[in-house]
């Protein structure tokens, strides 16, 4: 099981997390639920899988901004 630090959660849905920031093989990235498979017909077929996009540092930092504004 690999594990990274999550630093944001911008949105969820029904208890599932559907994006925001986290790390990915040491590199801050951007993630989103796949929204092809992520919203069904039925509710019981939520998706675990989700799109990951890299940061620039300069986009990493101003996410952690906007969270910690958040959070305060």
């Amino acid at each position: 099981m690999i594990k990274e630090k999550v630093y944001s959660v911008d949105s969820y849905w029904d208890m599932t997390i559907l994006e925001g920031i986290a790390g990915y093989n040491g590199c801050p990235h951007y993630y989103e639920i796949d929204y092809e498979i992520g919203f069904p017909e039925k509710q019981d077929d939520w998706t675990d899988e989700y799109s990951l996009t890299p940061l620039s540092e300069n986009i990493f930092t101003l996410g952690k901004e906007m969270w910690n504004y958040w959070l305060h």
